[in-house]
């Protein structure tokens, strides 16, 4: 089953993502999220250096105190800005493919973490990790009569 998303999901769940793969989750989570994050790392790691080239093609440095430029960061004219931020919202809408289904929210939620505690999201994770998240839960809200 292949789908697609936007690059944007992708770097909203990036947090959320590299938290719950780095907890003690069973062998079988374990190799599901290893198999999310071999399509997702390397798209973050592009868009790192894309978005590394068009700071430097529409900014110029900022300077330090002596002159120096200051790594990673840039002034922007209107114009460029316009232009940066136009550039920038277009690799954020950029389709990557992903080539599994999604995760059951209760199988994630159902996984131990020491003795008998499971695992926990925030709203916030859940929302950022939505892509790769297929939610069985009913809705807490009530129908209007």
């Amino acid at each position: 089953m292949s789908r697609q998303v936007k690059l944007r999901d992708l770097i909203v769940s990036q947090s959320a993502l590299g938290r719950i793969s780095s907890l003690p989750i069973s062998a079988r989570m374990s190799l599901t999220l290893a198999d999310v994050l071999r399509v997702v790392n390397p798209q973050l790691e592009e868009f790192q250096k894309q978005h590394a080239v068009i700071l430097k093609r529409y900014g110029t440095p900022k300077l330090d105190g002596n002159g120096n430029p200051i790594e990673g960061q840039y002034n922007f004219t209107p114009d460029k800005r316009e232009a940066l931020d136009k550039e920038y919202e277009d690799m954020l809408d950029k389709p990557v493919d992903i080539p599994f289904g999604k995760i059951k929210l209760n199988d994630l939620l159902a996984e131990k973490l020491d003795k008998d505690e499971t695992l926990k999201l925030s709203g916030n994770e859940i929302y950022a990790l939505g892509w790769m998240l297929r939610v069985e839960a009913q809705s807490m809200f009530e129908e209007e009569k």
